[in-house]
């Protein structure tokens, strides 16, 4: 059975909420989806975003794909 990921924007999640983002990986920078929770609205749709242990500062507009 195949599960389809569904696409949304940041500015769609609540905070608390877990979802995958696209990233790279370290040091051979291989495309991966990397976990991630949002922690906070900083306004003029930027959000904080904790990725696996480093707070990033995103775009509202920045694709997200549920967490299974």
């Amino acid at each position: 059975m195949i599960k389809k990921i569904k696409v949304m924007v940041l500015s769609e999640k609540k905070v608390g909420d877990e979802f995958y983002m696209d990233g790279l990986s370290y040091p051979d920078n291989n495309p991966v989806k990397t976990v991630c929770t949002l922690i906070e609205y900083r306004g003029m749709n930027k959000y904080v975003v904790d990725t696996e242990d480093c707070l990033v500062l995103c775009d509202g507009d920045d694709k997200v794909y549920n967490k299974q």
